[in-house]
């Protein structure tokens, strides 16, 4: 594992959860009459669904890539989920 980084997934959900507060708290703040707001639900709940089926299927044995996604895939998927659900 990169660093000191835990072992499971479960150990790993600290980070992602801290991520997900502060989107959900400034996404909130956001004066735009609850647009961002929603986009950034609906984002929530697929990564939180992604996580919750990499925990089901992977928790004692994860790969390198699952432990990424799981700390990071937020701050990748979000800008990304933004832009797209603007077009839609």
């Amino acid at each position: 594992m990169p660093g000191n980084w835990p072992e499971t997934i479960g150990e790993n959900l600290r980070p992602a959860i801290a991520q997900s507060i502060i989107a959900f708290l400034l996404a909130g703040m956001v004066l735009d009459y609850g647009v961002i707001l929603r986009q950034t639900i609906f984002t929530l709940a697929i990564f939180w669904a992604g996580v919750l089926g990499l925990t089901v299927r992977r928790n004692e044995n994860p790969t390198r890539l699952d432990i990424f996604v799981v700390r990071w895939g937020l701050l990748i998927l979000l800008p990304f989920s933004l832009l797209i659900t603007d077009q839609v």
